[in-house]
């Protein structure tokens, strides 16, 4: 007979990436996903790039981590242009997690394409 575990809905929250990915998403949308991560206190908040600065700001000291994709969701880029598209967004806020999540890190590395 198996053992069931109950789990309290915050604490489950706190393994869950919040996501805002689709292309169309508005800048409004990326405020909304910070205010919801720390609501309900999300493992973190994934966005594409050119949200990071507002997330990466919006969650500054709530202890949830700013997530980003790169090349996504096709991944065909070049392994260079995939690269510059990463320090792009580590200078756009990431930095300060990395310290915080360098053990980690390469368990959301997954390689997509031939590059």
């Amino acid at each position: 007979m198996s053992e069931s575990v109950m789990i309290h809905g915050r604490c489950l929250a706190s393994f869950i990436g919040h996501t805002i990915l689709k292309p169309e998403a508005q800048g409004s949308e990326g405020v909304r996903l910070c205010e919801e991560s720390i609501r309900f206190r999300f493992a973190s908040g994934c966005v594409n790039p050119c949200f990071v600065p507002i997330v990466a700001n919006s969650l500054q000291g709530t202890g949830i981590l700013t997530c980003s994709v790169v090349e996504f969701p096709l991944g065909a880029r070049a392994t260079e242009c995939k690269a510059h598209e990463a320090e792009i967004c580590i200078k756009n806020g990431l930095a300060h997690r990395r310290r915080r999540y360098r053990d980690h890190r390469e368990l959301g590395v997954v390689p997509v394409g031939l590059s």
